[in-house]
């Protein structure tokens, strides 16, 4: 008897390639207008979207609106048990941002304070505005309550999550 494959969406190459451009989408620049979304804030935010109970944590932390989450956001196997590696494997974000960069949907420029920084080209964006499930609907919700954390010090919440997950 053979075993059926258990797919583990969070895992899907594709799925984590859209995520991936919907917090570029959002979250690219400051309300000044400043690229500085760069590989580790990148790896924080998507961390984040990911996981909305640990997104909502900060907001309150830091004094921001918290979001309304729907329990299946909450109490599943993956939310109760969870999986790090989006916050410390610096690989797989690698992996996806190669792969947006060689599909040529995203811009990337230097600056002196935050080294490369990303932002979506109107290919990518095109993607995005396609990404209409409500899944993506959903990230793009999280994106956009994470919107209130793009000045914050990137150490400063990091600490805070790392306080969390152990």
């Amino acid at each position: 008897m053979k075993k059926l494959p258990f797919i583990q969406p969070k895992k899907e190459f594709y799925l984590n390639v859209a995520v991936l451009l919907l917090v570029l989408n959002k979250l690219f620049e400051t309300s000044r207008g400043k690229k500085n979304l760069n590989i580790d804030r990148i790896q924080t935010f998507y961390f984040l979207v990911n996981n909305p109970q640990i997104l909502n944590k900060v907001l309150a932390h830091f004094n921001k609106k918290q979001i309304e989450i729907d329990v299946t956001d909450y109490y599943t196997v993956e939310k109760i048990f969870l999986d790090v590696s989006d916050l410390y494997d610096k690989k797989k974000l690698a992996v996806l941002i190669r792969f947006i960069t060689l599909k040529g949907y995203v811009a990337v420029d230097f600056t002196k304070e935050d080294g490369f920084v990303f932002c979506l080209n109107s290919s990518g964006e095109d993607i995005v505005e396609s990404l209409n499930s409500s899944y993506f609907k959903k990230i793009t919700f999280f994106t956009e309550a994470a919107l209130t954390l793009r000045s914050k010090n990137l150490s400063s919440i990091n600490t805070f999550i790392n306080s969390l997950i152990r």
